[in-house]
């Protein structure tokens, strides 16, 4: 994640200081539980688009299809 920040420009310190925070931690925990409950998230990246899995290729051009939809 760092090696992204650092190309999009990010402040590293606020980075690792958001990244570290309670409230984000808490988020990244329910997150996972909710995952883990739903059954079907079995690794990562595991994207849902309003709701539903989604289960298409990861280059733009997928992405933007699925969104149309």
């Amino acid at each position: 994640l760092r090696s992204y920040a650092n190309e999009i420009g990010l402040d590293f310190a606020r980075f690792d200081r958001d990244r570290a925070d309670a409230e984000v931690l808490a988020r990244i925990a329910r997150d996972v539980t909710s995952g883990e409950a739903s059954g079907v998230v079995r690794a990562t990246p595991t994207l849902f688009i309003e709701g539903v899995l989604y289960q298409g290729g990861y280059n733009p051009e997928a992405f933007l299809e699925a969104l149309a939809r």
